[in-house]
């Protein structure tokens, strides 16, 4: 399972079972961006939850820090993708195509940040989708869109822009979907924060600082143009989320921590 919060009877529920849990966020620093009342109602209950969990698998070595004052089994495995589910597409575009996959009304994103870099490289194209709003000049925005959909978007860009503002919700380590997508489709990435599975040196990352003021264009510049029209490159990327990536390696090592805790 993952986190619910407490309701009368759960944690006697929970007692019955051998119980594993999701870590996928810290519900409490999101619940106070949300609600001071959501806030405190997660921190005066929180522990009648998780003192009838068996084990956790945080998605972060970050997340399971927090978690460590409950002296429970624990196993980090970030999130995953089914990797033959995509494909990579050779590009010979004109100019960079940069996608940013994001949800509206989600500041950890930092889709402000894309917008700034959007004015500054008015010669590149940036592809929003998630997000709705007016197409104009060399932003493009499609809105909600099915995976099959956004796939097909994402595979004729250049470059795959992640979280850029993960400072907001107090974190600095995670494994966003939209990053192992657009690996998944053989795409280099931007982002701005501590990656679970990702080496800070591969050729085809580049990793910023996880602060407010961490566009540095000059960076970006010559990462971009390094990476541009590089097909090479763009099967580097795929191999990397076949070997690290692929949710099938994922919910096998998952499966294994399950029958080990069900017989302990």
């Amino acid at each position: 399972m993952r986190y619910i919060k407490y309701a009368p009877f759960f944690g006697a529920l929970l007692s019955r079972y051998k119980v594993c849990m999701e870590i996928n966020g810290d519900d409490k620093l999101e619940a106070r961006l949300r609600s001071n009342l959501v806030y405190y109602y997660i921190c005066l209950t929180e522990n009648l939850v998780l003192k009838n969990v068996d084990a956790f698998i945080p998605v972060s070595y970050e997340l399971e820090e927090k978690y460590k004052r409950f002296d429970r089994s624990s196993l980090v495995i970030g999130n995953g993708i089914n990797v033959s589910n995509y494909h990579v597409i050779e590009l010979n575009n004109k100019v960079p195509e940069l996608v940013f996959v994001s949800s509206p009304n989600q500041p950890w994103q930092g889709f402000d940040k894309i917008l700034k870099m959007a004015k500054y490289f008015h010669n590149w194209n940036f592809n929003i989708i998630g997000i709705d709003g007016d197409s104009k000049g060399n932003v493009k925005y499609f809105g909600y869109m099915s995976n099959k959909d956004a796939t097909e978007i994402i595979q004729k860009c250049d470059v795959g822009i992640g979280t850029l503002s993960s400072y907001v919700n107090g974190l600095d380590e995670a494994s966003p979907l939209k990053t192992r997508h657009y690996l998944a489709c053989g795409l280099p990435v931007i982002y701005a924060y501590k990656d679970t599975d990702l080496d800070d040196n591969l050729d085809f990352t580049l990793r910023l600082e996880n602060k407010i003021d961490n566009i540095n264009f000059k960076i970006i510049e010559r990462f971009v143009q390094r990476v541009f029209g590089d097909n090479c490159l763009r099967y580097r990327a795929r191999k990397e989320a076949e070997d690290t990536l692929n949710s099938n390696l994922k919910e096998s090592q998952r499966l294994n921590f399950f029958n080990k805790i069900i017989n302990s």
